[in-house]
């Protein structure tokens, strides 16, 4: 099983923050702090609603809703539960895992009926060593996770859990993931380094970690080229299957591309390999790679930031030359 990378939000009041003690602040709003960890290569986005009344929990509600429509990884929010409601306006948010408070005996008095109607593969638990413990509760249940700053000694089987650690070097990293039951890792120490979740994934793997990677399920060698070494690439959106652009890789753009996550192509009229979007901005984040029947030409669906174009058009294929 690949171990995942999970970075972490807190926020309140229209804020996004590193730290659960609040003092740590993304720049920007809240959707552009969950999409930067999105195009960083995260697995998945945790958050915690730290709202206090009823006027804050809408507002928070809307944050998270549009954080579920920017990202499109899966979004796991607990934080502020107090009854049945409070779960299913998460999950009416956008939210694909619901997690409950330990702390709160209504929460985990919760759990089952959550099970039962949302199914246990979206209900997690948030455990805090030395309170009161439900891990039995959970294990019961067969929940998805629960998310913990360390697993317990006498924990019951069945569980995965994703740790929770706020300063973690990559030694400790390391160590944390090898352990049989670790479903991954998360903590202010990965929403705060200057790395990619591409590069940081490459050192694990390096260090024997099962994680996933952009590696390619063939290898370049395999694609049939052009008579300069070049394969053609469609490009479309992820989301709406709209043809973008079409450009050519060779074998060290292609590299570049599955190493960073970002579109990496080769330009024939200035015989250089160029990034989409480096000096504009309008970056190409790769989520997903086919190739077709004959192995020569590929295609790329991609998060696209602004316009594909060097027009400041969406996308190349603008102009319509024929319509029925």
């Amino acid at each position: 099983m690949d171990r995942i990378l999970v970075p972490v939000l807190y926020i309140k009041d229209h804020a996004a923050f590193h730290d659960m003690d609040l003092t740590e602040k993304f720049e920007g709003d809240i959707p552009s702090a969950a999409d930067i960890q999105e195009r960083r290569g995260a697995d998945a986005l945790l958050v915690f609603d730290y709202s206090y009344d009823t006027a804050s929990q809408e507002a928070a509600l809307r944050d998270i809703r549009q954080i579920c429509h920017t990202v499109d990884i899966p979004v796991w929010v607990g934080g502020n539960i107090t009854c049945r409601k409070d779960a299913d306006n998460y999950f009416k948010a956008g939210t694909d895992v619901v997690i409950l408070d330990e702390e709160r005996i209504s929460n985990v008095d919760l759990m089952e009926e959550l099970c039962r109607s949302y199914g246990s593969s979206r209900i997690a638990l948030h455990h805090i060593p030395g309170g009161y413990d439900a891990l039995s509760e959970a294990a019961a249940n067969r929940i998805a996770l629960v998310i913990s700053p360390d697993i317990p000694e006498m924990a019951p089987g069945g569980l995965d859990y994703l740790v929770l650690s706020d300063k973690t070097d990559r030694t400790k990293a390391v160590e944390i993931l090898q352990k049989r039951n670790v479903l991954g890792l998360s903590g202010q120490f990965l929403t705060e380094t200057d790395d990619s979740f591409w590069q940081i994934k490459r050192q694990l793997r390096d260090a024997g970690i099962a994680v996933h990677t952009l590696d390619p399920a063939m290898p370049f060698t395999e694609f049939k080229l052009d008579g300069n070494g070049l394969i053609p690439c469609i490009v479309q959106d992820n989301r709406t299957n709209e043809v973008l652009m079409m450009a050519y890789m060779n074998e060290e753009s292609f590299r570049r591309t599955c190493e960073t996550g970002l579109a990496t192509y080769f330009s024939r009229s200035r015989r250089e390999l160029w990034t989409k979007g480096l000096t504009s901005g309008h970056l190409q984040y790769v989520k997903r790679m086919y190739i077709d029947c004959d192995a020569d030409t590929l295609l790329l669906k991609v998060r696209q930031l602004g316009g594909a174009c060097h027009t400041g058009h969406r996308t190349c294929f603008y102009r319509t030359l024929l319509e029925i």
